[in-house]
């Protein structure tokens, strides 16, 4: 489980925008797209306000471990066997119907589309997912 520490900025409903220090840890943190940078040292994280913290309350956040490990298998896994499916289809099928072209070359460029794809593919549903509340982060307690 993650945990920060951060400052509430303002409540919006049921969430809370959150002001916190910027980490080595933000670099390779999975539920970053629920952050709002705004300098190098400080960002803004959109968090469930569940235990009703007020403007100025000093708070913990927590981003839970399953969200994580989701988020993990997302960006790292499915690109690479994206890239391994395009290149296995490349080769096999996409090959024999171009000739004129190196087996390599084309198996590449298949690999490369899948991949260009699949990220694609991750983009929209995370755009589908930021309005589910379980995968944003939440607000443990006031500290």
């Amino acid at each position: 489980m993650v945990e920060e520490e951060g400052t509430v900025v303002e409540v919006r409903g049921n969430c809370a925008l959150i002001k916190i220090s910027r980490s080595p840890a933000c670099e390779k943190c999975r539920s970053r797209q629920f952050c709002i940078s705004t300098d190098e040292t400080e960002m803004l994280i959109e968090a469930k306000n569940l235990i009703d913290a007020k403007e100025g309350d000093r708070v913990l956040i927590t981003i839970g471990p399953a969200t994580a490990i989701k988020a993990g298998f997302m960006f790292y896994l499915l690109p690479l066997a994206g890239f391994i499916i395009g290149v296995l289809i490349g080769q096999m099928y996409i090959s024999p119907l171009t000739p004129g072209y190196s087996p390599d070359l084309v198996s590449a460029a298949s690999g490369a589309i899948l991949l260009v794809l699949t990220f694609i593919g991750i983009r929209i549903y995370g755009i589908f997912i930021y309005s589910k509340k379980d995968y944003r982060p939440s607000i443990e307690r006031i500290i």
